[in-house]
């Protein structure tokens, strides 16, 4: 169920999560500490998401921004077995956009402190979501970024990367947990040697199906297992998206069985 309460989009509520908006109106560093997200009745509050002013106005992106998180709340709660949500979210509007009389605003947020980030491509990630993690395995990442066209564009963010709400959960288990990428990201760890000798694609859990091809030609890569022949440097693994097999959310989750 959704309530409106106030003005048009001073807050919503909707499985558990407030959403409120927030006039930017000083991008100046404060320090160099994130904002401190809290944990309350099961609930994560104080969660900042900013959008940078160098990023046009577009009232398309706080909409979304909602629709996303009200997902990923969703997410999140089945994911941790009903343990915990996303209870409150603030948005920050940067300066540069128009005041409207349903933003509050700011007081100590900050786009540097903030917790996701809404800019312009990184040209290493292109749109790619991804989590800077500056830290060891087990620690707090340091920020999520997100591009505005992945936040606006659903049919494109779908089809590249699946449900977006997934996709927040997937990077707030880098954030908040320290969790790292079960997925292989260099070129020479898609494929293993088993225990058995048997040649099997690096995934996780090892019960997903799929094919192998090559990324130069689109060619099959040898997919027996038991030939004991590693496939070739261009091989990669594509995992069958309608398979049932429970993965994790760390290495696919816009497999249909995740999430």
């Amino acid at each position: 169920m959704m309530y409106l309460r106030s003005q048009e989009r001073n807050a919503i509520f909707f499985w558990k999560l407030y959403v409120t908006l927030c006039l930017l109106y000083f991008l100046t560093v404060v320090n160099c500490d994130r904002n401190e997200i809290q944990l309350s009745s099961d609930g994560y509050e104080n969660v900042l998401v900013a959008i940078h002013e160098r990023i046009p106005e577009d009232s398309i992106i706080i909409d979304r921004l909602q629709d996303i998180f009200i997902s990923a709340s969703h997410h999140l709660h089945k994911a941790t077995l009903n343990r915990t949500y996303f209870k409150a979210v603030t948005i920050l509007v940067p300066k540069t956009w128009t005041a409207k009389s349903d933003y509050e605003p700011a007081t100590t947020e900050r786009y540097s402190i903030a917790n996701f980030v809404v800019d312009e491509m990184d040209p290493q990630y292109g749109d790619n979501p991804y989590t800077r993690q500056s830290r060891t395995c087990g620690e707090p990442g340091d920020f999520v970024h997100f591009t505005d066209r992945w936040v606006k564009d659903v049919e494109y963010s779908q089809q590249y990367w699946g449900d977006q709400g997934k996709v927040v959960v997937h990077e707030w288990a880098h954030l908040r947990w320290g969790v790292f990428d079960e997925y292989p990201d260099g070129d020479d760890d898609h494929f293993y040697y088993a225990e058995n000798g048997q040649v099997e694609a690096t995934r996780c859990s090892a019960e997903i199906i799929g094919e192998s091809y090559d990324i130069d030609n689109g060619d099959r890569c040898n997919n027996d297992p038991q030939s004991r022949e590693m496939p070739g440097p261009g091989c990669r693994f594509y995992p069958d998206m309608d398979s049932e097999t429970t993965a994790s959310l760390m290495y696919a989750n816009y497999l249909n069985s995740v999430g």
